[in-house]
């Protein structure tokens, strides 16, 4: 699957930020993410780490609630703050790798009087290669708006623009690359018993693309995502995505299982796998993630 994407994903998915302050076992108000990721195909080696941190506008509370979905249940509002850096070693290629990275901010506001959901994030990510063939430049901007349809359940229209710029460093060519995404999601939590609980999320995804090469691509994914809750502290999840469209590169079929563990109510563990099948004789993809989360 395209990088480029997978870092549009954590950028805007992904939210945390510093308070000096800290409360009881039954609420938190900030959270911090170290995250790791590993991609192989045949031809490619893709790493990205990221440090991200997340601000309430006031406490969350956990009482009652499956901890990793206590801030979505508390209808809690948020500024996020991170830094990604990505790494792509090739194979039989002119260039051996390509580093990318930068900094990113995103505000998740819930109005208070009818529970609107409104969005909106920014990323710039530098890079280059090796050899010093090319520079990269790309910018990712979204915005959201959406609703809390009841306590547990929102449906959210979101709008993101990728911006990609490839300079020679040899030479005076530039090639550009500008993508977007338009998406519709359907997100819910149920109570399943005294500490049982399970998520469902739907949603799709039209991505056009457009490059200054003249080539124009339309592609269609759609996202079903699930997990159950054992308990307030530990959950599975199983998610799959269907890519069709004219991009051939992403074209093919994702599966992908979670596993996340608070140690204690302010400390967890998130390890996550998943697979690429292409389609049209292109690479298939494994990858494997790691994420460590502490609340304060």
């Amino acid at each position: 699957m395209s990088h480029l994407k997978q870092l549009v994903l954590v950028a805007f998915l992904s939210m945390f930020l510093f308070s000096p302050i800290s409360y009881a076992d039954q609420s938190y108000q900030a959270e911090i993410m170290a995250g790791y990721e590993k991609e192989d195909t045949d031809s490619s080696t893709y790493k990205a780490i990221g440090l991200l941190t997340e601000i309430y506008f006031s406490p969350v509370n956990t009482e009652n609630k499956p901890l990793t979905q206590a801030a979505f249940l508390d209808k809690k509002s948020s500024v996020v703050v991170g830094y990604i850096s990505a790494k792509t070693d090739l194979q039989n290629s002119s260039v051996d790798s390509i580093d990318l990275g930068g900094p990113l901010i995103a505000l998740n506001y819930i109005t208070e009087t009818g529970a609107f959901i409104l969005g909106a994030g920014y990323s710039n990510l530098d890079g280059d290669t090796n050899p010093d063939v090319l520079t990269i430049e790309s910018r990712i901007i979204g915005f959201t708006i959406g609703k809390y349809i009841n306590d547990s359940t929102t449906v959210k229209a979101s709008y993101t623009n990728g911006d990609t710029e490839y300079r020679s460093t040899t030479t005076s060519q530039i090639f550009t690359v500008d993508t977007d995404y338009y998406e519709l999601t359907y997100n819910t939590v149920q109570n399943l018993g005294a500490t049982n609980y399970y998520s469902f999320g739907i949603g799709f995804e039209l991505i056009k693309k457009d490059s200054s090469d003249f080539v124009k691509e339309n592609n269609n994914e759609l996202k079903v995502s699930g997990s159950h809750y054992f308990s307030r502290m530990t959950s599975l999840g199983l998610a799959a995505l269907f890519n069709s469209g004219d991009d051939i590169s992403d074209e093919g079929q994702a599966l992908a299982v979670s596993l996340t563990h608070f140690i204690a109510p302010q400390i967890a563990i998130e390890i996550g796998l998943s697979k690429f099948n292409a389609d049209n004789n292109t690479e298939d993809a494994d990858s494997i993630s790691f994420d460590v989360i502490a609340r304060i």
